[in-house]
């Protein structure tokens, strides 16, 4: 899941660069949520502005998560997703945010 998605993130960028027109907001969230994530990892030894920032903000994105899976564990009847479904949905939008960011860094690959 993980590779599928930072390949999906990584030519996304890619894509866009062809047809700037079709990015929709929604697209643009997990690359954001990463980079500001990554910036408030690096500057949290340095002020606790961005240590709290970042507490703050991954506690919160922690508990929407799980939430949602709380959510989807009782509409379907299936307790793995109490658990499966925050854990796939981490991984999709960090993924997704890494290979896009990575994508803005780096030229194509073609293999």
């Amino acid at each position: 899941l993980a590779r599928q998605y930072w390949r999906y993130g990584y030519w996304k960028v890619h894509m866009l660069r062809r047809y700037p027109h079709t990015i929709r907001w929604r697209q643009a969230l997990p690359p954001l949520f990463v980079a500001g994530l990554t910036l408030l990892a690096l500057l949290s030894p340095f002020t606790s502005i961005a240590l709290w920032s970042l507490v703050g903000i991954g506690t919160l994105y922690a508990a929407i998560l799980v939430l949602a899976g709380a959510q989807l564990a009782i509409k379907h009847k299936a307790g793995f997703m109490l658990l499966g479904a925050p854990l796939a949905m981490a991984c999709m939008h960090f993924s997704w945010g890494g290979g896009f960011l990575m994508g803005l860094a780096l030229p194509p690959k073609t293999k």
